[in-house]
């Protein structure tokens, strides 16, 4: 059936809004569109056919849980839980990617992460429960490193694989030093040094010292420690409201997300549809905190690509000769706090903790 609220028409909405009371009645227009846990669990367990009692066979989950998430809007603690309901449902992997992303805000499936790599394998397969994929890794965990293939690579040949010789196989021939989502962790490191210049010396400043700078809440500091080190990404919100922290833009939000493998900001995200919107109208009131960002950034970046980016954004706005709003805006993240207090109070609960 065809969506008759694609994302992609409810975003370009969003970015048309003209004020925030027109962001305001798109929110309430679409009520019924934004993505809703309890809506979505009913509607798999509906197209299942499965009792209470047959998806708590097969997921491990309680039957006190599933009717908890059905009735009352919770919704599952941890990653592990959605993927249980991945197997038990029996999705494929771009089924539980979208699982994963949109409703539990964690990384899709990543290939080159052992357990990950299980899944992947025995869900393409079918037919298979949690258990099998916390056996299957239990088997090649003794040297509990990254796969070393590309993650495209490693994906491509996790499809191709038949057997669980040929998967313990593939898994004993790839070990790799590395963590992975090298490319989420270099745009990291440029985006914390281009922030982290000590003003005296030019200097770029340690991450600790940054974040007291940028007051920026300690907890962040453990996200960042374990993802530069271990390459583990963090929740779909924190990373948000880290990168707004740092300074980023819808362009540099939808690429951070990306390189964590996921979504870009979603329109049928109340939150996320707010923050396209709310976004949207500080870059064209305030560019000079884009292009604050991105002067910052072009003297930090690593990569020729993310400079070409920067210099691209400076010559548009330049050539353009943007004129900010008279009033004064500090950051985004401090613009946001406020907006997302007004427009979706309860929703935004999580995200205005870590803002």
């Amino acid at each position: 059936m065809t969506d008759p609220f694609p994302t992609v028409r409810l975003r370009d909405e969003a970015e048309r809004s003209e004020d925030l009371d027109d962001l305001s009645a798109l929110l309430a227009r679409y009520e019924q569109v934004y993505t809703n846990w309890r809506r979505e669990f009913s509607r798999l367990l509906d197209e299942s056919g499965l009792s209470y009692a047959k998806l708590s066979e097969r997921s491990g989950l309680s039957r006190n849980t599933l009717r908890r998430w059905c009735h009352s809007g919770a919704a599952p603690r941890c990653r592990s839980e959605y993927l249980r309901l991945a197997f038990a449902f029996g999705m494929t992997p771009a089924e539980t990617d979208a699982l994963l992303t949109r409703y539990g805000g964690y990384p899709g499936l990543y290939p080159r992460d052992r357990f990950d790599a299980a899944c992947l394998f025995l869900l393409q397969k079918g037919g298979s429960r949690y258990e099998d994929a916390e056996a299957l890794y239990a088997l090649c965990a003794q040297d509990d490193q990254p796969i070393a293939e590309k993650t495209t690579c490693a994906a491509a040949k996790l499809r191709a694989i038949a057997t669980q010789d040929e998967f313990l196989a593939f898994v004993r021939q790839s070990g790799a030093p590395a963590g992975g989502h090298a490319d989420l962790r270099a745009f990291l490191e440029s985006q914390l040094r281009s922030c982290g210049l000590d003003p005296v010396t030019g200097t770029s400043l340690p991450v600790h010292a940054l974040f007291c700078m940028e007051h920026i809440p300690s907890r962040f500091e453990k996200d960042i420690s374990l993802l530069l080190t271990r390459g583990i990404v963090p929740r779909r919100e924190r990373l948000i409201a880290l990168g707004l922290r740092l300074g980023l833009m819808t362009d540099g939000l939808d690429r951070l997300l990306s390189l964590a493998d996921m979504e870009p900001l979603c329109a049928k995200n109340r939150v996320e549809c707010m923050l396209i919107g709310a976004l949207q109208q500080l870059e064209l009131l305030h560019p000079e905190l884009a292009l604050d960002s991105a002067a910052k950034l072009l003297n930090a970046a690593t990569s020729p690509a993310l400079s070409d980016q920067c210099r691209a954004l400076l010559s548009t706005c330049a050539a353009r000769e943007y004129r900010s709003a008279p009033d004064e805006v500090d950051s985004a993240a401090g613009y946001l706090r406020g907006v997302l207090a007004d427009l979706v109070p309860e929703e935004a609960d999580e995200l205005l903790g870590f803002l």
